[in-house]
């Protein structure tokens, strides 16, 4: 029993430290124009984080969903490409506000692009 025990207060001690990690996260667009049909460049962002083990351990195992949420009018557009950017560096506080008490390190990849969807002609 004490073995046990002990084990288990271990394996708290453990998660309750800090540790570098990368997590894979859903990307959910906001606010994308109604008027324009954009298809976003990617679905999932790799984040790198240093948190505590009990935050990692919960992303891993699916206790929390593993979300983050872009608003599509902090997006630049770029005139001559018809071309929506948004590089993800320059957003690391507003990624950490909603993951909580992680610290965002970096985010792969660098720079998100939303880009019109090409509309079929009929003959």
């Amino acid at each position: 029993m004490c073995l046990v025990i002990a084990g288990f207060l271990w394996f708290m001690n453990m998660l309750s430290k800090k540790y570098t990690d990368t997590i894979t996260f859903q990307v959910q667009y906001q606010h994308l124009p109604q008027d324009k049909k954009l298809s976003p460049s990617s679905a999932t962002v790799n984040v790198k984080v240093v948190a505590s083990g009990f935050n990692i351990a919960a992303y891993t195992f699916g206790i929390k969903e593993a979300l983050i949420n872009f608003d599509a009018a902090q997006f630049r557009h770029k005139d001559n490409q018809y071309l929506y950017s948004l590089e993800n560096k320059t957003h690391l506080e507003k990624m950490e506000e909603q993951l909580g008490d992680m610290k965002v390190i970096d985010v792969a990849p660098d720079t998100l692009y939303l880009r019109p969807i090409p509309t079929q002609t009929s003959n």
